[in-house]
């Protein structure tokens, strides 16, 4: 799936406000709309709209990738000029970290190691409570001792598909008879 449309997706479903998503609804009806109406003279400006963002869209792109290639190639003169015994890979680690290539960040982002099982299942344990109002106000004081702000340093470690199904859960939307499969599904696919 494509980061931009999982993003979407991902706020939609975990984030969005009931107003939000009618703001979304209307979005996407006006869009259909445009595409089943012609304007004047036959021409549908809501294609001829899409095509040019597209196009925009592609051209920046295009010019955000340049601007990166002549950063990355000044850094790496100013390395080799000022650090000359550097190895070649020496450099391109330090160009790297320095310049990196967001498409490469996104992927490590989604690569990132998850928590063993037992740890999951034990923070999500601890959100729900606290999501919930069921957690006891000392043992919200001891992680938030242990762990300033651990709530949202817990939602940010949880996989994507298990943020859904807690925010649908959270939210009211997903039944207890839902949930609870959905959950054993991705727990028993993690790591032990």
């Amino acid at each position: 799936m494509d980061d931009k449309l999982y993003m979407i997706v991902d706020y939609i479903l975990n984030q969005a406000e009931d107003r939000d998503v009618d703001v979304i609804l209307k979005a996407i009806k006006k869009r259909y709309d445009d595409r089943e109406g012609s304007g004047a003279m036959g021409l549908k400006p809501g294609q001829m709209a899409r095509e040019t963002a597209s196009q925009i869209s592609s051209q920046v792109g295009f010019s955000r990738d340049m601007v990166r290639d002549t950063v990355k190639n000044m850094a790496r003169d100013i390395i080799i000029k000022n650090a000359p015994e550097l190895s070649s890979d020496q450099v391109d680690e330090l160009l790297d970290t320095w310049v990196p290539d967001p498409e490469q960040a996104a992927a490590a982002a989604r690569n990132q190691a998850l928590l063993p099982r037992d740890v999951l299942i034990t923070m999500v344990d601890q959100f729900m409570r606290y999501s919930q109002d069921l957690m006891t106000a000392t043992e919200i004081m001891e992680l938030e001792n242990q762990i300033p702000g651990w709530a949202t340093k817990y939602w940010e470690k949880f996989p994507p598909e298990l943020r859904q199904i807690l925010a649908l859960y959270l939210k009211g939307k997903m039944q207890e008879a839902e949930f609870q499969p959905a959950l054993k599904t991705i727990m028993d696919g993690l790591p032990d």
